[in-house]
């Protein structure tokens, strides 16, 4: 079933949103009496998050501060970023992979058991020949640390699955989870999944 959906964020988004980033463990319920709503639209708008990918995991939030672990970013340059990230994305120690602009196109955060096994990190992504690790520092104290601003959650940028570009405006929908910018990109998905979908 193909139908259109927008992709604006309305206070009723954001608010669950806000709860769930508060405490994902909430049940439906719960959420709909807080919102003031009712447990179906709560399981349905929380659904729809899911399915535009915005929502990825309920997951436990650490408060890396409680730990005795050694936080570091790394700033590095890479030569070939595609290359640079397919070699460090599935690294236990790297939690995020930044790219950036600037002196560095790429800022990487990680956790580590103590300042040896941050040398040993530094050695590693040094052998990698498309990047080059331009400098290291230790985080002394995290004040700070949250996934997202309330402010920012206005709209979601939607990727075609079939052409891989950025849907503007409203994209086609097909079975409520895959996203098209146009009727032809729907048709060519259709063709080539047949069966499978």
């Amino acid at each position: 079933m193909v139908d259109s959906m927008p992709v604006n964020l309305d206070d009723l988004d954001r608010r669950l949103i806000l709860l769930l980033m508060q405490d994902g463990r909430q049940s439906f319920r719960r959420l709909a009496r807080s919102l003031d709503v009712s447990t179906p639209t709560v399981k349905a708008r929380y659904d729809r998050l899911v399915s535009l990918g915005l929502i990825k995991r309920i997951s436990a939030i650490i408060d890396a501060s409680m730990l005795n672990n050694v936080n570091a970013l790394l700033y590095i340059k890479a030569s070939d970023v595609n290359t640079a990230v397919s070699r460090i994305k599935d690294m236990e120690e790297v939690n995020s992979i930044f790219l950036t602009s600037g002196d560095t196109n790429m800022v990487i955060r990680a956790t580590l058991g103590d300042v040896a096994s941050l040398e040993g990190l530094m050695a590693e992504l040094s052998s990698i020949p498309v990047l080059q690790v331009i400098s290291s520092q230790i985080v002394t104290k995290i004040i700070k640390d949250e996934q997202i601003a309330p402010s920012s959650l206005t709209n979601v940028k939607l990727e075609c699955h079939y052409c891989k570009g950025r849907i503007t405006g409203e994209p086609m929908v097909l079975e409520g989870r895959y996203y098209f910018c146009c009727t032809s990109c729907l048709r060519l998905f259709r063709e080539r999944h047949g069966n499978a979908l």
